[in-house]
C-alpha cells in the first residue's frame, strides 16, 4: 500500500481527535509550504465574487471551514506527492487527465445540485483511479497484461475482472480504508463503485455523493474516451435516473468544463492538463444539435434589470461590517427578482434563505466577516448575498427549484453543524439560525414580500427550537400553506 505523506497522516490524526479545532488544523498546514500556498489560492478563489482576499492560513481556514481544509488539504498533499512521471506502459499523463475530469466533473456537479460534498466530490473524483496506479507500480507484469488487452484505450473494470479476477476499485477501497480517509469518503466511493465487500449505505447524503461520482466518471469517459458513444447513453440516462437532469442541463453545465480541469491543474500543481471543449465532443454525437433555448429558465430579465445590477454593483449600496449588499440592495434585487419572473408565461420557483448567528451569543465584527467570507465561499456566484438591517443575512438565488432549495439549505446545515450534532459551527464555535422558504409559482408582485415574511416567520421558529433542531412545511409551497403544519424534529445524525 502506497503511503500517506507525513501531513496527511497529522491532518487525519487531529480530525478524528475529540475537541479539534481550527487552530489544530492550521498549525498542521503550517509545516507543509506547498499545501499551505494551494490552500491560501483555494480560499481567494472562493471569495473573488465578494472582491476581498486572505493573506493568512488562519483567514483561510476561517473562509474554508474544518471540513474543506481537512478535505483540501488532503487532495493538494496528494496531488504534490503521487507520481507524475514515468509509469513504463502505465500512461500517468492519461492518468491525471482522467483523475481530474473525474474530480472537476465531481465538483462540478455537487455545486450544481447544491448538495454539500463538493469538496468530497473532488478528492473522491481525483482518488477514483488510484488503484490503478498502485496496481501498475507493484503487479507490473500481471497488469501489463490488462493494459496489453485494453490497446489504446484506458483498462476497464470488466476487463480487469476478466484478466484479474478483481478490478481496481477493490484495490482503490482497499487505499481508502488503509489510510482512514474519512467515513463519508470511503462510503462515497462503495457506492459509486461497488464490490463484494462494499457496506450497505443508506445515508442520503453519501448515496446523493456516490451518484455523482457515478456521474463523473461517465464524463471522464465521455471526454477521454476514443469512443464517447456509449458514455453519452449512460451519462443521459442516470443524469436523469438520479437527478432528473435533462440532456440540456448537461450540456450547460460542462460547457465550460475544459477550461475548469485546466485551472484546477495549475491550482493543484500538476502542469497544464488539457481535455477537449465538450462541445466539441457533443458535435459528433448529437444529429440535429439539441434546441434548449426554451427548456432552461430565463433568468436575462432578472440579470439585466437595473435594480440587480445596481444591488450587485453600486458600492454605496454596502454593509459597513461586511462589505456585502445591504437592506436596500437587498430589497431592490427582491423587486427585480419577483418582476423577472412575473415575466415569464410560466414564472419559475423563487427561493430565500435567511441566516443569523444566536442573538444570545456575543456577536463582533470579527464574527460578521467571518461569517460573510463562509457564506460567500459556499454559495454560487450568481446568488445575491446580502446582510440586512438587523444583522441577518439573506440569500436570494437568481433561480432555483424545491429540490434544489432543499440541497441548498441542507448544505448550509451541514456546513455549519459538525457531526456532534451540538448545533455550533466549525469556523468559530457559535451558533446559527437558518430559514428558507420557496414559492413554486409566483403569480403577483406581493409573492416577495409574502415570501420575505415567511422566512423571517421560519427563522423565529428556528430561534425559538435552539440548536439541533430542524423544521420544514410538508406542503410543496410555502405560501398560503394555512393547512400545512410545521414539524421539527431532531437533526439527522
Amino acid at each position: 500500500m502506497p503511503a500517506l505523506p507525513a501531513m496527511a497522516v497529522e491532518m487525519l490524526a487531529r480530525c478524528r481527535s475529540d475537541g479539534a479545532t481550527l487552530e489544530d488544523l492550521v498549525e498542521v498546514l503550517s509545516t507543509d509550504e506547498i499545501v499551505s500556498e494551494r490552500l491560501l489560492e483555494f480560499a481567494n478563489s472562493a471569495l473573488l465574487e465578494l472582491g476581498t482576499s486572505v493573506s493568512t492560513l488562519e483567514r483561510a481556514s476561517l473562509v474554508l471551514g474544518m471540513r474543506s481544509v481537512q478535505i483540501l488539504s488532503l487532495t493538494v498533499s496528494l496531488a504534490s506527492h503521487l507520481p507524475h512521471e514515468g509509469g513504463g506502459e502505465f500512461d500517468l499523463a492519461r492518468f491525471w487527465q482522467r483523475s481530474l475530469v473525474r474530480a472537476v466533473a465531481g465538483r462540478t456537479l455537487a455545486a450544481e445540485l447544491r448538495t454539500m460534498t463538493d469538496d468530497e466530490a473532488f478528492l473522491c473524483g481525483m482518488l477514483g483511479e488510484i488503484g490503478q496506479l498502485v496496481l501498475a507500480e507493484q503487479l507490473a507484469e500481471e497488469y501489463g497484461q490488462v493494459l496489453e488487452h485494453s490497446g489504446d484505450d484506458w483498462p476497464t473494470r470488466d476487463l480487469e475482472q476478466r484478466l484479474l479476477g478483481y478490478d481496481h476499485s477493490e484495490i482503490t477501497a482497499a487505499i481508502f480504508e488503509h489510510w482512514q480517509l474519512p467515513t463519508f469518503v470511503r462510503l462515497a466511493h462503495s457506492v459509486a463503485a461497488p464490490h463484494p465487500a462494499s457496506p450497505e449505505v443508506s445515508c442520503e447524503e453519501v448515496v446523493e455523493t456516490g451518484r455523482i461520482l457515478v456521474l463523473a466518471e461517465h464524463i471522464t469517459e465521455l471526454v477521454t474516451r476514443r469512443d464517447p458513444e456509449e458514455a453519452l447513453e449512460r451519462l443521459e440516462a442516470q443524469a436523469r435516473d438520479f437527478f432528473g437532469m435533462t440532456p440540456c442541463d448537461i450540456d450547460r453545465l460542462l460547457s465550460d468544463l475544459h477550461t475548469s480541469v485546466r485551472t484546477a491543474s495549475a491550482m493543484l500543481g500538476l502542469g497544464e492538463i488539457r481535455v477537449r471543449p465538450v462541445s466539441e465532443v457533443l458535435s459528433g454525437l448529437r444529429h440535429p444539435p439539441l434546441d434548449c433555448e426554451e427548456e432552461a429558465p430565463d433568468t436575462r430579465p432578472i440579470e439585466t434589470d437595473p435594480r440587480w445590477m445596481r444591488a450587485r454593483a453600486d458600492t454605496s449600496l454596502r454593509d459597513a461590517e461586511t462589505g456585502l449588499p445591504n437592506q436596500e440592495a437587498f430589497e431592490l434585487a427582491l423587486a427585480a427578482s419577483i418582476d423577472g419572473r412575473l415575466a415569464s408565461s410560466e414564472p419559475p420557483a423563487m427561493g430565500l434563505v435567511l441566516l443569523a448567528p444566536d442573538p444570545a451569543e456575543e456577536n463582533g465584527p470579527d464574527a460578521e466577516r467571518a461569517l460573510t467570507e463562509r457564506l460567500a465561499a459556499k454559495i454560487r456566484g450568481k446568488d445575491l448575498l446580502a446582510r440586512l438591517s438587523d444583522g441577518v443575512f439573506a440569500i436570494l438565488p437568481l433561480s432555483i427549484t424545491a429540490p434544489e432549495m432543499r440541497m441548498l439549505t441542507r448544505r448550509l446545515r451541514h456546513e455549519f453543524q459538525p457531526e456532534g450534532g451540538d448545533g455550533q459551527g466549525p469556523a468559530s464555535g457559535r451558533t446559527f439560525c437558518a430559514a428558507a422558504a420557496l414559492v413554486e409559482s409566483p403569480t403577483q408582485g406581493a409573492d416577495a414580500a409574502a415570501l420575505l415574511a415567511r422566512a423571517r416567520l421560519l427563522l423565529e421558529s428556528a430561534r425559538a427550537k435552539g440548536a439541533d433542531h430542524w423544521i420544514h412545511s410538508p406542503s410543496g409551497s410555502c405560501l398560503g400553506s394555512e393547512t400545512g403544519r410545521l414539524d421539527a424534529g431532531p437533526a439527522h445524525p
